[in-house]
């Protein structure tokens, strides 16, 4: 404690951040969590993935009824997500593959159809999110390319409810999966055509 302490000091000393300041950004880091303590189901998921149905995983472990249908939940929550973000990465390969004014096309379709769908805007910054992470990957950058790319990244991560654990945004998932569902199949079958 005193190691934090005594750097918490050099940090007022250095910026010049009055006791109040330094009392409330204290009081702030060593607040207590608040909600429910998180579970660790990662064991009982894993049985669940392995064939096991939740019934059977609470039964031979000596769950409770509700912790069974909790990680039920979680297992169904994951599976969603993942295919979502199978579905968003199977999109931007599709899309790629067909050329800058194509994927326009498809991605002003896919704005389209998401416009319905409940936090819609977030498969366009998930989309968006792939591509720069792709175009990293690919190396294909200078050095100052790779700052704004990494700099868009770092704006994507800052809109609200991006992330796929977020709660609002786990409500939405399912809608979103049956909307890129849509637009997947127009995609596929104009890719087989050509």
């Amino acid at each position: 404690m005193s190691d934090f302490l005594w750097e918490l000091e050099k940090l007022r000393g250095r910026y010049g951040v009055d006791d109040e300041k330094l009392k409330e950004a204290v009081k702030e880091l060593t607040r207590k969590p608040r909600g429910a303590k998180e579970q660790k189901d990662s064991e009982h998921l894993a049985q669940i993935r392995a064939g096991s149905s939740a019934k059977r995983v609470a039964a031979e472990n000596g769950l409770s009824g509700a912790t069974e249908i909790r990680i039920a939940r979680k297992n169904r929550r994951a599976k969603l997500t993942t295919l979502y973000q199978e579905q968003i990465e199977e999109f931007v390969a599709l899309t790629e593959a067909l050329g800058f004014v194509a994927a326009k096309e498809w991605v002003d379709r896919l704005r389209e159809a998401a416009a319905e769908c409940p936090l819609g805007h977030l498969i366009l910054g998930d989309v968006a999110a792939s591509n720069a992470r792709r175009e990293l990957e690919g190396g294909r950058f200078s050095a100052e390319d790779t700052d704004h790319v990494e700099g868009a990244r770092f704006q994507l991560s800052l809109i609200d409810n991006i992330g796929l654990d977020n709660p609002r945004r786990r409500s939405a998932v399912r809608a979103q999966v049956r909307v890129l569902d849509a637009i997947l199949q127009q995609l596929r079958g104009t890719t087989k055509t050509t």
